[in-house]
């Protein structure tokens, strides 16, 4: 499904997608963190954590992808205001 481009949507549309991108990066970076733990923690326990940080790492494009989406967003809102 094709989506609206950014000057389509209304300035609520676009601040209400912000802030759920804003919460996604931050419960991302929050699982990031804590799959970092458990494999530091499992490394030093002598298990097997490479799984862990496979899962941890594969999830950086995405965040990227996200923090890219943001920061167009909130240029779109700044040229709506100015």
């Amino acid at each position: 499904m094709p989506t609206k481009p950014l000057t389509d949507r209304s300035t609520e549309e676009l601040t209400k997608t912000a802030k759920t991108i804003k919460a996604m990066i931050v419960v991302m970076i929050l699982t990031s963190t804590i799959l970092l733990t458990l494999a530091i923690v499992m490394m030093l326990h002598h298990k097997k954590f490479l799984p862990v940080l496979i899962v941890n790492f594969s999830t950086l494009p995405i965040l990227l992808v996200n923090l890219n989406s943001l920061k167009a967003l909130h240029k779109e809102i700044a040229t709506r205001k100015a």
